[in-house]
């Protein structure tokens, strides 16, 4: 049975972290590909970004080619503002006076509640990606 070629990516967001990431993992692969190997870039677009995060990012895709590496932006079906405002969902918690709460909107994304990093990000990557 022959072995399935492994596949090296890197999720790039646009934040300190993944820029810090992506730019130093860059600087090793173009110095030894085989030791820092890096087949594509993925970008999960999340409807929302300020403008500066845009050229930002648009800086980094035209490094990340230049190297000779993929970069791939992908975003979610819906919209941030989807789900922030229209999704509906059944809630099952103790904390409401009903066992079953249909709710609307996922409200504002914060430290306690992540569902803009799962549903633009890890989910798409997942769905697209994983298999």
């Amino acid at each position: 049975m022959q072995q399935k070629k492994r596949y090296y990516s890197i999720s790039f967001s646009g934040g300190k972290d993944s820029t810090a990431l992506t730019l130093e993992w860059l600087k090793r692969h173009i110095c030894d590909h085989i030791k820092y190997p890096l087949d594509e870039v993925l970008y999960c677009d999340t409807w929302k970004e300020f403008p500066a995060m845009i050229k930002h990012i648009a800086e980094i895709e035209k490094l990340v080619l230049s190297a000779g590496v993929k970069f791939t932006r992908i975003q979610s079906e819906k919209s941030f503002d989807y789900y922030l405002f229209e999704h509906r969902f059944n809630k099952r918690t103790k904390k409401h006076i009903y066992k079953d709460v249909d709710l609307v909107g996922y409200g504002w994304a914060g430290s306690r509640s992540r569902w803009s990093s799962s549903q633009h990000k890890q989910q798409v990557i997942e769905k697209n990606y994983m298999r």
